[in-house]
């Protein structure tokens, strides 16, 4: 048996999309800030990464969190971006 798990970046939804009829500008803001320029990502994105995890491909990979956020993760811990929590990550 394997148990892995996706932790997705903000993704298409109707929330989101609320969101932003609310908060003008938020979108522009949000996609520059978060998602490395690149646009909120589409729900197909994480049914991808959970294809794999349940794939032959990833028949070794158990206990695994795969992070789907376009790197901001890995940014964040080296100090490239702020994190969003505003918590000093690195010294």
């Amino acid at each position: 048996m394997r148990i892995n798990a996706v932790l997705p970046c903000s993704t298409a939804s109707r929330f989101m999309t609320e969101f932003f009829e609310v908060m003008p500008g938020a979108k522009k803001q949000f996609e520059a800030s978060v998602g490395n320029g690149k646009p909120i990502a589409d729900p197909s994105v994480m049914g991808k990464a959970c294809l794999y995890l349940g794939s032959d491909l990833a028949e070794y990979v158990s206990g695994h969190c795969l992070v789907v956020d376009w790197g901001l993760e890995a940014a964040t811990l080296s100090g490239q971006v702020m994190d969003m929590l505003g918590m000093e990550l690195v010294d």
